[in-house]
């Protein structure tokens, strides 16, 4: 509870909340009551130092919960999906995802790796296809469901 209350409280040094997030995920299943609380930093959005951002804190947080932040994957697919989301924050949300490991994170991820290999695709989206394909990868045989956008995508420019 203490670890929980550092983290959301505003007033808190942001690199001491960021601690005390990470911090409950290394705790995993000690910590689960804590992934609501986690989840909600999803919604903090602060745009001048992406190093303090509580997205990212909160994401790297929901990835060492592992599959004990399953419970977060429709938050993060959100956050992934928004227009607004920045690039370094929808990497960050495909590491969390494949950390999740089930059947609605591993489908966010092959859509994410399917709409990114159009022709004229920018760079941030060949990045954001590399990274969907690794984060595939670290779901392993659990994303057997993406072998064919993996194999569209291994045949891809």
């Amino acid at each position: 509870p203490g670890l929980i209350a550092l983290m959301d409280d505003d007033a808190v040094p942001w690199t001491t909340r960021r601690q005390a997030a990470l911090t409950l995920g290394r705790l995993g299943p000690l910590a689960r009551d804590a992934v609501p609380h986690v989840t909600a930093r999803l919604n903090d959005v602060q745009a001048d130092d992406p190093e303090a951002s509580p997205q990212l804190w909160a994401l790297g947080s929901l990835a060492l919960f592992g599959t004990e932040g399953r419970d977060a994957t429709p938050a993060v697919i959100n956050l992934l999906e928004a227009e607004t989301t920045q690039p370094l924050v929808r990497l960050a949300c495909l590491n969390a995802l494949s950390q999740f490991r089930n059947d609605r994170s591993t489908a966010a991820l092959s859509r994410v790796l399917e709409r990114r290999l159009g022709e004229d695709a920018r760079s941030v989206d060949v990045e954001l296809a590399v990274g969907a394909a690794e984060a595939l990868g670290v779901v392993g045989a659990e994303a057997a469901a993406a072998v064919p956008v993996l194999m569209r995508a291994a045949q891809h420019h």
